[in-house]
């Protein structure tokens, strides 16, 4: 087996450095088992190419999201620091671990929120024989022990192929005199390229770049291929670019193409590169999305400029999304520490982590709303019971309110709310003392542990109403 693997990293938005050397490898044994459910494979994008004399160089990216690290101030008081470990193996089909390694790698950034785009990168190269092969990455903060999984099988040519993988990329240009890539970067012949990991374009951009290997039919080296681009979207969108004419050596080569843009819409799209010669046609494709152009804006983080009091507060309000491990280590923090963790927690609950935060957005107004209406004697809105149901559930579609239950005895007020769409659910809410302060007392929700014999606590026509309701 011929296998050699060389690591390294970048930091794109954000500078980093490596705590030290990744080890050595071992050459220890582990069964076979397949994609694990779950796994995060969009964090981790490969690229194969062919090499003389039967092997294929194999190349990859994996992005680590900075928001997800637990930064600590540096001594000098300007930067920031955080830790991650990795562990990476690799098997082939049979299970046998041709590869593993476990090492830790170090970003410093300058002091400050990490921007949402913020990214550490580590680059990976293996030369493979021909066969098939499981990569598995774990990813942990080295703080709190929250891991990624990352995991992708492989599949090798028994012969040399006729193109290699299609590669999207930000820049391809010419490698200038005495320079080499740089991690984040990939280096073909004298080509630097470097990815578009994310494949993600805006649509004010006017081209994008693209790179692929061609190895030509054996017998072809001298014959004329014609080239086409072929793009493919929603509601049977279709579009052909004749590019022109190439010919290719016999040991392959180089091909480095620019699709316009101008005119596509937002949406998904598949990319086909499309290589005819006089008896045969073949392609390499990949996909990307466009998305809608934004105006440039500041980032900025959610909880800059408060206090820690401010924060401590702020903590309490979203303890309602908060894990117990979160809350055990916020407990454990002080100072700038606290806020940059209470980022992380909502960057981690934010599900379009490209744009504001809407879920934090929409969790603060339905605390403000709860701290407007359900406010008690003793208790601010937010964290009466009430509150919680709104701020977790939203506005029920149907709320019943009554400041007495019945016959004399049963005079309290009480309320009951309905929801639907998804969660046919009842809440019943009652007034025990008369004087504002409402307890939770009955739920269909089976999370929602209720009052023992709360039927007690009404008349039966008013029982028959809560049931009906």
């Amino acid at each position: 087996m011929h296998l050699v693997l060389a690591l390294a990293v970048a930091v794109q938005a954000a500078a980093g450095a490596p705590s030290r050397p990744a080890p050595a490898a071992s050459t220890d044994r582990a069964p076979h088992s397949a994609q694990e459910p779950g796994a995060d494979t969009s964090q981790l994008v490969l690229y194969r190419y062919w090499r003389s004399p039967n092997l294929t160089a194999l190349v990859g990216f994996v992005r680590i999201p900075l928001g997800r690290l637990t930064f600590s101030p540096v001594a000098n008081g300007n930067t920031q620091s955080a830790t991650y470990a990795v562990r990476l193996t690799f098997t082939d089909d049979k299970g046998n671990v041709l590869h593993q390694e476990r090492w830790s790698r170090q970003v410093v950034t300058p002091k400050g929120p990490i921007p949402a785009t913020a990214v550490a990168v580590e680059n990976l190269a293996v030369d493979l024989v021909p066969g098939a092969y499981r990569l598995d990455m774990a990813v942990a903060d080295s703080v709190t022990g929250d891991s990624v999984h990352l995991s992708r099988q492989v599949t090798t040519a028994a012969t040399k192929p006729l193109v290699g993988d299609l590669l999207l990329a930000k820049e391809i240009r010419r490698l200038r005199e005495g320079e080499s890539a740089a991690p984040g970067q990939l280096q073909r012949g004298n080509v630097l390229i470097t990815p578009d990991l994310q494949r993600v374009i805006p649509a004010n951009q006017p081209s994008l770049a693209l790179y692929t290997e061609v190895y030509p039919p054996a017998g072809r080296a001298d014959t004329t291929a014609t080239v086409t681009l072929v793009l493919d979207g929603e509601n049977g969108f279709h579009q052909e670019r004749p590019i022109g004419r190439r010919r290719y050596p016999a040991g392959g080569g180089l091909e480095m193409l620019q699709l316009p843009l101008g005119g596509i819409r937002p949406g998904p799209y598949t990319l086909s590169v499309r290589f005819g010669y006089p008896d045969t046609t073949f392609s390499t494709q990949q996909s990307f999305t466009v998305v809608p152009a934004v105006e440039a804006r500041a980032v900025g983080g959610l909880f800059d400029g408060k206090t820690e009091a401010q924060i401590d507060s702020l903590f309490e309000v979203s303890g309602y999304v908060a894990t117990k491990e979160d809350v055990r280590f916020y407990r454990s923090l002080t100072g700038d520490a606290k806020r940059r963790y209470l980022e992380r927690m909502w960057a981690r609950l934010d599900t379009t982590p490209n744009t504001p935060n809407e879920v934090y957005e929409r969790y603060m107004e339905r605390v403000a709303f709860a701290n407007r209406e359900f406010k008690e004697k003793t208790r601010p809105g937010w964290a009466t019971e009430r509150g919680r149901i709104y701020i977790l559930h939203g506005p029920p579609a149907e709320r019943y309110t009554r400041p007495v239950t019945g016959r004399e005895g049963y005079a309290r007020p009480f309320e009951v709310w309905k929801y639907s769409e998804g969660r046919a659910d009842k809440y019943v809410f009652y007034d025990q003392s008369g004087g504002g302060t409402y307890q939770l007392v009955y739920s269909t929700d089976k999370t929602e542990p209720g009052v023992p014999n709360w039927e007690r606590l009404f008349d039966q026509e008013t029982l028959e109403f809560i049931q009906s309701f």
